[in-house]
């Protein structure tokens, strides 16, 4: 066999990339179920922060920007 087959490298380049794929398709079996946006937004703040702090912060933040639209309706 010659060291510079060019069947030969395609055909393993073939096999490659067909495992490849098989391991990408096995991978997203569904097995890992999505979790809601709410737990993709705020996870990493789990054991760090209450709900009621974070209803505060959002309160205060939409009291924050309904004062800035008034002061640049007034002005």
């Amino acid at each position: 066999m010659k060291w510079n087959d060019p069947g030969r490298d395609a055909f393993l380049k073939m096999e490659e990339a067909a495992s490849e794929q098989k391991r990408a398709f096995q991978g997203k079996s569904g097995a890992e179920e999505r979790k809601p946006w709410r737990d993709r937004l705020y996870g990493g703040l789990k054991g760090k922060m209450t709900v009621r702090t974070m209803d505060i912060i959002i309160g205060a933040t939409i009291a924050l920007i309904v004062l800035v639209i008034i002061i640049g309706v007034v002005s």
